[in-house]
């Protein structure tokens, strides 16, 4: 085999910008530093250095290359949706941790991943690691995605080894695309090996789905099918439901295989329905999957169009809304009538109704679900909202900054300071003796606070600390995060008397110039009562004040109640008796109302149109009106009726996919008596619901919902009624899960010939709510409502394991089918390599360089700091070639000390010179100085002395 060519490469090449740099450094040093080796020596060290340096550059640029590479590395792939029991998930994970017992740590890997519908990578697996026996990612078990799995398992193996996959799972797969993952499998070179983790449901019962007609009509009977499945002969009960109301239950006995009952339904209105089977067997244990139990279905009930009108629950007048009832039959609407604590809680419930009306409704009538309802209703399903005035209406019904509020087209809080006539409330605090009282009281002041506009007056006086005080001062409003800051730290004391706190309240009311002044005075009853003559200054300032009366120490009937009832009387206010601090929110709310109704305006006028509007067709002129409440248009709103100071009296807009109306005036005998009984009252009314009605969709539109995998599809083909085909809409989907939540916007992409498509996530188990809406270029609309049945995941259809799925995954993707006992007792081996392609990978080799470079740096040491004999050297060598004994160390000394020997016989053979002579040269150096030269001449040398 030809092996590649091997190119070096470098993490950071950089680096070897240095080497020219430290090698001329290292050439210049030495010239001093080794000046005293002689040349060989000298050299032989700067080249040892020189490869030192290169080495230490080359390891710092982190030099790399390619080459055949020994490492394998398995990545192991669990199944943990939901089809597999949980007691093969746990034998999966031991098989994992017996195969990890046997891999080669010097040149094997293995990593764990965990997947169902999507995947993850859990954790890195050593030999003696600890023991895998949970996983800690969270995972969506309703699915069960191959491709998702494979994915996540290429991405974990790591590029520079030879990988496998070993994929654990029980084969049904009902996610994803498998064989594009395979592909990629095949095209990395990474066989996957598949484990099967086989099983069998041999007593299970479930139900398939329940039949019913996409529509139908109100009243007439229905038949609902129920699809159940047995493994074995059961005896089992069927239960149906409807909008979570039990129906009916009735006990079967199911042969194996497909069962169908049907059940006969009646719906009494016109409504969008969900409807549930859920089948129970007798016996207990004959059935181990709970979640197939159940099926969902959906059924439109269709009839004439209606109108749901509501009144307020405490309007003495309701019975004078029947001018209006009137006028609406009159025009042919099915009218239903009922109480504010009779609107439904939830806006799938409103979906029977084409409109809504609230006629002179206060927003404290309705809990904040129902607004909520009707806001959801207008904006998500077209169901028309209308708003018709009176003082418990718009912002005289507090109705200022709630979800209804949204929904209308105007606004209740008003920011033009000339058309506002704004109201003063005070607030009296005595201490309160039940039990959390003036908790709920600090409560309840802010409550109060919320419900005033930003011109609007309020204070707060308690007796406290000092004496009587202001908490807050009277003062507009505007910044209410700092008054209920300052709410909150009062201190609320045992007053001695009424009447000192109440002048300081009616001296602050009277310098006021509100249209309403009003006083809340909340206390057992206790403090001596104020002075007759403050109590008539209030009444000649229109200063009325309410009493709240707790916890008297004589009961309703005593003293105590009494002066707070006269206090009441006297000014024109209304008297409350306290028994449980929970009443407290409603008083008090109720009470900052009477300054919110400075909002309405009781005039006679006749309203003035500006522009045309589909509700004022063929209406030339209108009757006068005796009064309205102040709103202010929203931006983009149609405004066609006006009041004498421009505020709207109609007006109208687009709300989502609905349509909503405000008429500020009322439609009663106290401020439209004057046109109750002409005909542009029942005309004007009549093209005002239906303007506001949700359309249907008339002619040829279709609209189909599908599931699939995890996304919802929804298919709209649009014709015209003269069977034109429609490719010029802007269509919208507005759908509603089943358990509630966030409404999903979907927008439905033309794909012509009149076709529309959008999807959107589904992840709830159920029937989804589908209102879709189509819009015309020249703004014409219609809608059609369906559903979506998402049921049970297909994990719980699956009663067995798929290992033929399993065996051709492994064809496909080259790898092998291991039994996970073989597996278990170590007769096949996950790192085998034989079947895995030979993969070149970039090895690390500067850990090599580092090693070379310590084993030259002692090289170097040695060659600086050792002096080698080398005629010694050579001489061993001459006496190894010629065979002869090479001279030891002793030999070497005794020829040493004879040579020595020998030197000094010479030397003392030689004749000496005299001592005069020597003492005349001595004599002649000294005379000649130092800096003269010494006369030369032959040495005189005597010998033979002696003595």
């Amino acid at each position: 085999m030809i092996l590649p060519p091997m190119p070096v490469s470098f993490a950071s090449p950089e680096v070897l910008l240095l080497l020219p740099v430290v090698a001329a450094l290292v050439v210049g040093l030495a010239r001093r530093s080794l000046a005293g080796l002689e040349p060989v020596r000298r050299r032989l060290a700067v080249g040892l250095r020189l490869a030192l340096v290169t080495l230490l550059v080359l390891a710092l640029a982190e030099v790399r290359w390619r080459d055949p590479t020994e490492r394998v590395e398995v990545v192991f792939a669990v199944d943990l949706s939901r089809s597999v029991p949980d007691d093969l998930t746990a034998a999966a994970l031991d098989l994992v941790d017996a195969a990890r017992r046997r891999m080669d740590p010097r040149r094997d890997r293995a990593k764990l991943v965990a997947f169902a519908r999507d995947a993850f990578i859990e954790a890195r697996l050593e030999r003696d690691g600890a023991k895998v026996d949970r996983v800690g990612s969270a995972l969506e078990r309703s699915h069960t995605s191959f491709e998702a799995a494979l994915r996540r398992a290429l991405e974990a193996v790591d590029p520079d080894a030879r990988g496998r996959v070993v994929l654990l799972s029980d084969g049904n797969v009902n996610l994803g695309d498998t064989e594009a993952a395979v592909a990629r499998a095949r095209a990395a070179q990474v066989p996957v090996d598949v484990v099967p983790l086989e099983y069998a449901f041999e007593d299970e019962v479930l139900v398939e789905k329940v039949v019913l007609p996409g529509e139908t009509k109100a009243g007439e009977p229905f038949l609902v099918r129920v699809v159940t499945h047995a493994q074995r002969r059961t005896r089992a009960r069927l239960h149906l439901w409807q909008e979570g109301a039990l129906v009916t239950s009735r006990e079967v006995t199911l042969e194996p295989g497909a069962n169908v009952e049907s059940f006969q339904l009646q719906l009494d209105r016109p409504d969008f329905y969900r409807v549930e089977a859920v089948v129970e067997p007798v016996e207990p244990g004959r059935d181990r999957l709970a979640q197939n139990n159940t099926a969902h279905g959906f059924v439109f009930a269709r009839g004439k169009a209606s109108v749901l009108y509501v009144h307020d629950d405490e309007d003495p007048d309701a019975e004078q809304g029947a001018h209006l009832l009137a006028a609406l039959r009159r025009e042919q609407l099915r009218v239903v009538v009922t109480r504010a604590a009779g609107v439904p809680h939830e806006p799938m419930a409103l979906q029977g109704y084409d409109a809504v009306v609230l006629d002179d409704v206060s927003r404290a009538s309705l809990s904040e679900r129902q607004q909520v309802a009707l806001s959801k209703a207008t904006g998500d399903f077209g169901v028309g909202l209308v708003m018709i005035g009176g003082e418990r209406s718009f912002g005289a019904g507090d109705w200022r900054g709630s979800p209804v509020e949204d929904a209308l087209p105007v606004e209740m809080e008003i920011k033009q300071e000339e058309v506002l006539p704004d109201g003063s409330l005070v607030m009296i605090i005595h201490a309160c003796e039940l039990p959390e009282g003036n908790a709920m009281a600090v409560k309840v002041c802010k409550k109060a606070v919320d419900g005033l506009s930003a011109r609007d007056q309020v204070g707060v006086l308690v007796y406290g600390n000092t004496g009587n005080e202001w908490a807050v001062r009277l003062q507009p409003a505007r910044n209410k995060i700092a008054i209920k800051g300052a709410i909150d730290k009062m201190g609320v004391g045992d007053m001695p008397d009424f009447d000192g706190i109440f002048r300081m309240a009616l001296e602050s009311l009277k310098a006021t110039r509100s249209a309403v002044k009003h006083m809340i005075l909340m206390s057992d009853g206790d403090p001596s009562p104020p002075a007759p003559d403050l109590l008539a200054q209030c009444r000649d300032a229109k200063i009325t004040v309410s009493t709240i009366c707790y916890f008297a120490h004589d009961g309703i009937q005593g003293a105590s109640a009494a002066v707070m009832r006269r206090i009441a009387n006297a000014t024109g206010g209304k008297f409350y008796y306290l028994e449980k601090a929970d009443d407290l929110p409603r008083i008090f709310i109720k009470e900052a109302e009477r300054v919110a109704r400075a909002l309405i305006v009781e005039t006679t006028f006749v309203p003035v149109q500006r522009g045309a509007s589909p509700v004022l067709t063929g209406v030339r002129e209108l009757p006068p009106l005796r009064g309205y409440v102040l709103t202010e248009p929203k931006p983009r709103v149609d405004v066609p009726l006006v009041g004498p100071d421009g505020s709207p009296v109609l007006a109208h807009w687009q709300f989502g996919v609905g349509k909503a109306l405000a008429f500020t005036s009322d439609a009663k005998a106290r401020w439209a008596a004057d046109w109750i009984e002409t005909p542009a009252f029942q005309k004007v009314w009549g093209q005002a619901i239906r303007w506001v009605a949700k359309g249907v969709a008339e002619g040829g539109w279709q609209v189909a919902t599908t599931v699939k995998g995890d996304r919802g599809q929804i298919l709209l083909d649009a014709v015209s009624p003269d069977l034109e085909v429609l490719d010029d809409l802007t269509v919208v989907a507005r759908v509603v899960p089943p358990q509630g939540g966030e409404t999903l916007e979907v927008p439905l992409r033309p794909r012509g010939g009149g076709r529309y498509e959008g999807d959107f996530p589904v992840d709830q188990v159920g029937t989804y709510s589908v209102n879709v809406l189509g819009k015309d270029q020249e703004g014409n609309q219609q809608s059609s409502q369906t559903g979506l049945v998402f049921p049970y995941s297909d994990e719980y259809q699956r009663l067995r394991s798929d290992r033929a799925a399993l065996e051709r995954l492994a064809r496909d993707a080259g790898g092998r089918v291991l039994e996970p006992a073989a597996l278990r007792a170590g007769e096949v081996d996950p790192w085998d390599r034989t079947s895995l392609a030979e993969r070149v990978a970039l090895e690390e080799r500067w850990p090599w360089l580092l090693a070379l470079a310590v084993a030259v740096l002692l090289l170097d040491v040695a060659v600086r700091r050792v002096a080698i004999d080398w005629d010694r050297v050579w001489a061993r060598a001459a006496a190894v070639v010629l065979r002869r004994p090479a001279p030891g160390p002793a030999v070497d000394t005794m020829a040493r000390l004879r040579e020595r020997k020998t030197e000094v016989r010479d030397a003392a053979a030689r004749p000496l010179v005299p001592a005069a002579g020597a003492a005349a040269t001595s004599a002649r150096a000294a005379a000649a100085g130092p800096g003269d030269d010494a006369p030369a001449g032959p040495p005189v040398v005597v010998a033979g002395a002696e003595g």
